[in-house]
């Protein structure tokens, strides 16, 4: 024990080598979020590690339903969990004295950090299932549990809510929503400050790796910002270039199962705060009808537990490079009424005439997923499922023992 301290004390630590920030990410499984979600987004619809710091904060993940990570705000270091949401833009948290009632999140109180300024502003959004309305504040805002270099000027904005409107966030595990879409709305998003500061930031570039493998609150996921992490994909990164400049939305050449054509042409959004895969109505039916999935009450569909190893793969295709997604990847195992359900991750919802698709943490789960804010565009990988504690326990042993067998010689 005394000559790995001593080693450990005299190596370089292992992250300084790597250019890495870990930070731990939380997930939620409660249904009406996941399903307030899904509106929310269909609503605003329509309407080189050596040479560069990255920081990597780590997701939990509870049932694979949703994934979200930890910020602090503020002088006194306020800190909240929050939902890292690729599909919307505004960052909101609960205000301390809100209109809420039995409101169970950490709240942010202005008057505990002397750096906090309010404004006149106020911040409406509006969701599928509700509002939120509030006040927008300027604090600093750091990335992860503890203070960091990733963090914002002192006026940073961001809102707070007073009100939820019809809204079941209030039921989610997380305390607020940090927009992540490709442009700001009310205000400057936190991780455009951190890109413009070139000393920590090389790369305008953000990237989720989801564990889909756990079912426990612990080693979830990742977002890595301002830069990549090559432990957690194999291969080359495949780009497409966005299509839309106001989400992270790209060209799609079509669906297919059983290699028949579902449908063709139309465009996918790609969103971290959505569960689920939500395409056209009449798609989603002509897929289930190769799943032999049976509908039930909210659009959802029921798959036959006994007969997963028999199902196709449903394969979307961008840019000639197909991604395929097993069984595996498309099911989601619960329980109703003491019984198991195997429950179909595809939902049907018509939101535009260029038939949009909407790719959340069942297609993300299984592709490394990068958002390139720079060059406006979104890369895929395929993902190292649940291998990233191992190999990285891997490379701090191999690097123990390098250090070791260069003392004694």
């Amino acid at each position: 024990m005394i000559m790995i301290l001593v080693i450990v004390l005299l190596c370089t630590n292992i992250n300084s080598i790597l250019g890495l920030y870990h930070i731990p990410l939380v997930g939620t499984t409660n249904d009406n979020v996941k399903n307030s979600v899904t509106n929310n987004v269909a609503y605003n619809v329509k309407s080189s590690i050596a040479n560069k710091k990255v920081f990597e904060e780590e997701l939990v993940d509870y049932k694979n339903k949703a994934y979200y990570g930890t910020i602090i705000i503020g002088s006194n270091l306020q800190s909240f969990n929050m939902l890292f949401d690729t599909g919307s833009s505004n960052m909101f948290i609960p205000c301390v004295n809100n209109n809420v009632p039995n409101l169970k999140h950490r709240q942010f109180d202005c008057e505990n950090s002397y750096t906090c300024q309010q404004t006149n502003r106020t911040l409406n959004i509006f969701y599928g299932t509700g509002s939120i309305e509030g006040i927008i504040y300027h604090d600093r805002i750091c990335f992860g549990s503890t203070e960091t270099e990733f963090c914002t000027d002192i006026n940073q904005g961001f809102g707070c809510a007073m009100t939820e409107s019809g809204s079941n966030l209030k039921e989610s595990r997380f305390d607020g929503i940090m927009g992540l879409g490709i442009y700001g709305d009310n205000v400057t998003q936190p991780l455009d400050y951190i890109f413009k500061n070139k000393n920590i930031c090389k790369e305008e570039v953000f990237a989720f790796w989801l564990n889909r493998q756990l079912n426990s609150d612990e080693n979830g996921g990742e977002i890595t910002i301002c830069g990549v992490n090559k432990n957690h994909f194999n291969g080359e990164i495949f780009y497409l270039d966005v299509i839309d400049s106001n989400y992270w939305r790209i060209k799609m050449d079509g669906v297919y199962v059983f290699d028949e054509e579902i449908i063709l042409n139309g465009s996918a959004l790609i969103d971290t705060g959505t569960s689920l895969i939500i395409g056209p109505i009449d798609a989603v039916e002509m897929i289930h009808s190769r799943l032999s999935g049976k509908k039930m009450a909210g659009g959802e569909y029921e798959l036959d537990c006994n007969n997963l190893s028999y199902l196709p793969a449903v394969v979307f295709v961008f840019d000639g490079k197909p991604f395929s997604l097993d069984a595996e990847n498309y099911v989601i195992h619960t329980t109703r009424n003491q019984k198991k359900v195997c429950l179909s991750c595809f939902m049907g919802l018509d939101m535009d005439r260029d038939k949009l698709w909407i790719l959340g943490n069942n297609f993300i789960g299984k592709f490394y997923t990068v958002f390139d804010k720079k060059n406006k565009r979104i890369g895929f990988a395929h993902s190292n499922l649940g291998n990233s504690t191992i190999f990285n326990k891997l490379i701090i042993l191999i690097h123990i023992i390098f250090c070791y067998v260069k003392i004694i010689n």
